[in-house]
């Protein structure tokens, strides 16, 4: 049997379904440790609001946290316990030394980000990245992508194509699917409570108010759209330290946006639901999970061409549509098409249903095996 140590900074509420699908690998034991548990405060931080997430984050899989668990995961790398080290990134200092005890006892790092080439840096950034993450890249046994766009910067950093192995971004399919069918008989009264009337498309934004997201362009289309007479109204769900700005630009401005606050991943499927399309316009965004999500919930999505996911979940004409970042006049006539039924979509169809599969939980742990089988240590090497 191989064996993983999976080390991550703080429970996060994506990665928990995958580590649950790890649990029930067969001929995999995986094991969970984490720098910290963190206070509500410190799990709402970026949203605005303080929050503990009201969906169980610790249940499923084996798993530590704390001080005393990294001397625990730091013990072990050097007794070579584990076949492999899982990392899911390289810029906390934590992982920094946790990978450092791996490599120096011998155990193959595997990592698991989803950094993109694409992403706006300065260029003396972009130069002191180069040398750096070529040596760091470099010494890692295999490295996961979670997508087409992830896999691009491995292989712009040196990192052979054998060494790359599929691992795609996924979020709970059972726990919308089955949200999806509770919620889909309330949804005129889920509408109607945010201010949706008989006639209105409702088009919703999930995320943080943060610059990156890029919420701005979505409340400037929602303007242009009214002023041309679409009956399109906004639900924009989350927090942050931009959301009293976004506030007064749309009532400035006349759009039509109706503000939710931050809703706790219990209630956040509600707005999709509620939604005719999902629109994510970051300037600036990795991946973008509320895509996998919305998708699941059988929703089309409109993302700009910064977001990561867009090459592998937003297949034109049957999941969604891609829009210039920027472009507001754009966004607004593609909400408009999407909305109007000139843009014809097939949630339920065999394509969309092929792209949400190809990024389940089950398809990201197969992955993950599979790095474990060709990377690990042997069986045989392991201290029994």
């Amino acid at each position: 049997m191989k064996t993983l140590a999976i080390f991550a900074t703080h429970p996060i509420q994506y990665y928990a379904p995958l580590y649950r699908e790890t649990a029930r690998t067969p001929d995999l034991r995986a094991e969970v440790f984490y720098g910290r548990l963190p206070t509500p405060d410190e799990q709402g931080e970026g949203f605005g609001v303080p929050f503990a997430w009201d969906v169980d984050l610790l249940s499923g899989y084996p798993h530590r946290g704390g001080a005393p668990a990294r001397t625990e995961l730091l013990e072990g790398l050097r007794a070579r316990r584990w076949s492999a080290l899982l990392l899911h990134g390289w810029h906390h200092p934590l992982e920094r030394e946790v990978m450092a005890a791996a490599l120096r006892s011998g155990v193959p790092v595997l990592v698991r980000g989803d950094t993109h080439l694409r992403a706006p840096r300065p260029w003396w950034r972009r130069l002191a990245r180069e040398v750096v993450l070529r040596r760091r890249l470099a010494r890692c046994a295999a490295c996961l992508a979670v997508g087409t766009w992830n896999a691009e910067f491995y292989r712009h950093f040196g990192v052979s194509e054998e060494r790359i192995v599929r691992s795609p971004h996924c979020v709970d399919h059972a726990f919308f699917r089955a949200e999806t069918a509770r919620l889909t008989p309330r949804r005129d009264a889920l509408r109607g409570a945010w201010g949706v009337g008989p006639g209105d498309a409702l088009a919703v934004f999930v995320g943080k108010f943060i610059p990156e997201k890029n919420v701005e362009d979505f409340v400037a289309a929602l303007a242009s759209a009214a002023r041309s007479g679409a009956r399109i109204r906004g639900l924009l769900v989350g927090d942050g330290p931009l959301r009293v700005e976004m506030e007064r630009r749309a009532s400035a401005a006349g759009a039509p946006a109706h503000f939710a606050g931050f809703l706790n991943q219990s209630r956040v499927a509600e707005a999709y639901v509620a939604a005719d399309v999902v629109v994510l316009p970051s300037r600036s965004e990795t991946w973008g999970l509320v895509v996998n999500e919305a998708l699941v919930c059988g929703k089309p999505c409109l993302v700009s061409d910064r977001v990561g996911a867009a090459p592998d979940l937003i297949a034109p004409g049957v999941t969604g549509a891609v829009f210039p970042c920027g472009d507001r006049e754009g966004l607004a006539a593609r909400l408009i098409e999407m909305v109007s039924g000139r843009a014809q979509f097939s949630p339920g169809s065999a394509e969309w249903e092929a792209v949400v599969e190809r990024h389940s939980c089950a398809a990201a742990a197969r992955g993950i095996s599979e790095a474990l089988r060709r990377f690990g240590l042997p069986e045989t090497s392991l201290p029994s």
